[in-house]
């Protein structure tokens, strides 16, 4: 059975790190563009982890807004606006399986920015859970904490190549 104060720990000091630990990596690409869509995308990710649906609303909402705020070159203003666009669904998702699932949609189209910006992925690994439902990879730096499976399972997966 699971310790679910040791949970409910664990979720508070992720929720509570996840945006420290975002801010120190936007703080280490100041250079790039996308340095607060990343950061941003760090407390979303941070949040589902923690299985924290309000947490994951609001990280998203400000995902959705640093996406629209974000400049890079014409090329790739869909795929950022791709972003914002799925951010805000996960921003107005009704519960987690809903946030989990666009959430997949938003880290297939925030790593096709990291390929085309690789200095905004310094620092950060790509995984991928083989249990999750549609696209199973995300970004992040730091250990591995499963935002498709939060608590559930959250060492499910393992590291893959930094691709959509």
């Amino acid at each position: 059975m699971f310790n679910h104060t040791f949970i409910a720990a664990t979720a508070t000091l992720i929720l509570l790190a996840g945006p420290a630990l975002a801010g120190d990596h936007a703080k280490h690409n100041m250079a790039s563009p996308l340095a607060n869509v990343v950061g941003s995308y760090g407390q979303l990710r941070a949040a589902l982890a923690a299985d924290s649906l309000a947490g994951a609303q609001k990280a998203a909402a400000g995902l959705a807004a640093a996406a629209g705020k974000a400049k890079v070159a014409a090329e790739h203003k869909r795929t950022l606006a791709e972003v914002g666009k799925w951010a805000a669904k996960v921003a107005a998702a009704k519960d987690m399986a809903a946030a989990r699932m666009d959430f997949g949609q938003t880290s297939r189209q925030l790593i096709t920015l990291l390929v085309a910006h690789p200095r905004a992925a310094t620092g950060l690994t790509a995984y991928r859970c083989p249990m999750a439902s549609g696209y199973k990879k995300w970004v992040q730096s730091g250990d591995m904490a499963n935002p498709y499976m939060g608590a559930r399972m959250l060492r499910c997966g393992g590291k893959t190549k930094m691709e959509p």
